[in-house]
């Protein structure tokens, strides 16, 4: 069966199932489509394919497309934005239908485009699944899916969709396909289709969603943003002071008091030979001045000794802070691990 009686058949197929009427419905805009041959994936026998492709067009014709069938190789194999717009002018048609239909074992999946014929981009996709069906439920799904092909287009045409954003709390960053476009609450009008959205507020766990804006409708979305949990401060390592220099300091003027009361020590009852002259010398040539330097001496030698207990203290103590830093720090072969 050739493309003009496929148009043919479906034409028929639309005026019998029209229903009379004794007032003339209204009539609303019919936009010019080109429709491609039908591609098909699977084992579906070819007079299915011819009656299939007829049913699609009928489908158009009903919602009030004015159909012309395009056939060949080359209409077939057209998938490329350019390669449909030339086709689009040639045939001088507003847009583009394109159908395809993977068959299974009694599982079907009908997905029917709209490409805009100036851009050769699709601007509708309906699609429908059935997992058990017949061949004559499959004509059904497409012609349901031309259905909502007309009923977007018709959308298209009422106005450009709008996303209304809300949050809880308030006051949260949009970014519609990864720009910044405010905070909420926001009404942004966006062009028709998918889109990603991401709201993020500090202090609050980021929400990701998909937007499908349709041309004519008002999306409004309110969101209960989720507090983060508190962040509990990671224990710092507890610094400690130096204590070598102290303690070589101390361990320094506890050796320097021991030895100078030593010397105190052992001068102690000895004459002082600056004073040993003149009066200071008695009848028997003694001298009247000796050194009395017992309290200083042990005075010195018991704070040096102090001193250097302290300091060996303190160099000890770092000494044992280090070593159990080095035990509990990871070794460079763990690290590497």
């Amino acid at each position: 069966m050739n493309s003009a009686t496929s148009l043919a058949c479906a034409l028929a197929i639309a005026v019998v199932g029209a229903p009379a009427s004794g007032h003339a419905a209204p009539t609303r805009e019919r936009p010019r489509v080109a429709v491609l041959p039908t591609a098909t994936t699977g084992q579906l026998e070819d007079h299915w394919q011819v009656k299939l492709a007829d049913r699609l067009l009928a489908g158009l014709v009903r919602v009030e497309f004015e159909v012309v069938a395009v056939a060949g190789a080359e209409a077939a194999a057209c998938g490329d934005a350019v390669c449909r717009r030339e086709l689009a002018a040639s045939a001088n048609a507003q847009y583009l239908v394109a159908a395809g239909i993977t068959a299974g074992d009694r599982q079907y999946r009908v997905a029917v485009e709209l490409v805009e014929g100036s851009t050769g981009g699709v601007i509708v996709l309906a699609s429908r699944d059935c997992d058990v069906c017949t061949v004559e439920e499959v004509g059904e799904l497409l012609a349901d899916a031309t259905g909502e092909l007309r009923t977007k287009l018709d959308l298209l045409a009422s106005g450009p969709p709008l996303v209304a954003i809300a949050s809880n709390p308030s006051g949260a960053m949009v970014e519609l396909d990864g720009k910044p476009i405010g905070q909420t609450p926001l009404e942004q009008e966006v062009r028709a289709g998918a889109h990603a959205a991401k709201i993020t507020k500090q202090g609050y766990v980021a929400q990701r969603l998909t937007l499908h804006a349709l041309p004519g409708h008002r999306e409004a979305l309110t969101l209960e943003l989720v507090a983060l949990p508190p962040v509990v401060p990671r224990p710092q390592p507890q610094r400690h002071r130096d204590l070598r220099p102290w303690g070589w300091a101390a361990a320094g003027l506890g050796g320097a008091g021991l030895a100078a009361g030593a010397a105190l020590l052992a001068i102690d009852g000895r004459p002082d030979r600056r004073s040993c002259r003149g009066s200071g010398v008695d009848g028997d040539g003694d001298c009247r001045y000796l050194y009395d330097s017992t309290r200083g001496g042990a005075t010195l030698v018991a704070v040096g000794a102090g001193a250097i207990v302290s300091g060996i203290v303190m160099l000890a103590v770092h000494a044992r802070r280090t070593a159990k830093q080095r035990r509990g720090r990871p070794s460079a072969a763990m690290r590497g691990s």
